[in-house]
């Protein structure tokens, strides 16, 4: 590959790829890592390119799977660093925890919002004897 193809399919594609990572990885720095990698790939490869599709969806193709990959790699280290968490207070249950602070707050999301607004209203009265606060439900 020259040097000036190269620049081409930099200067052609470079912006809507470095978008599209951004797009799949949120992090602005990631999409750079992933562009640039997509782009060397380019390098190594556009000789196996065989004009089955345009270059731009061939490009587009290599830099999803290099986002892919770096998701791949972000998931492993971060399900790796939770799972060392866990293992190192094996006396605090904290999957427990979580999953009862979960199914409280889906308890709540669905009660009735009538009812739920009529709990609280009562709960201000009566905490607030000297000063009641008015609360309208509408119908």
């Amino acid at each position: 590959m020259t040097e000036e193809n190269l620049e081409r399919l930099m200067n052609d594609y470079g912006d809507s790829i470095l978008r599209m990572c951004y797009l799949y990885l949120k992090d602005y720095h990631l999409a750079e890592d992933a562009a640039q990698d997509t782009f060397i790939k380019v390098i190594k490869s556009y000789d196996s390119f065989h004009n089955k599709s345009s270059e731009k969806t061939w490009i587009t193709r290599i830099a999803i799977n290099c986002c892919k990959n770096i998701m791949r790699t972000q998931w492993f280290r971060n399900s790796r660093n939770k799972l060392e968490e866990y293992q190192l207070d094996p006396a605090e249950n904290q999957i427990d925890a979580f999953l009862e602070k979960n199914s409280i707050s889906t308890a709540i999301m669905q009660l009735n919002v009538k009812f739920l607004m009529l709990e609280i209203h009562g709960l201000l009265r009566s905490s607030s004897s000297h000063n009641p606060i008015n609360i309208r439900i509408s119908p």
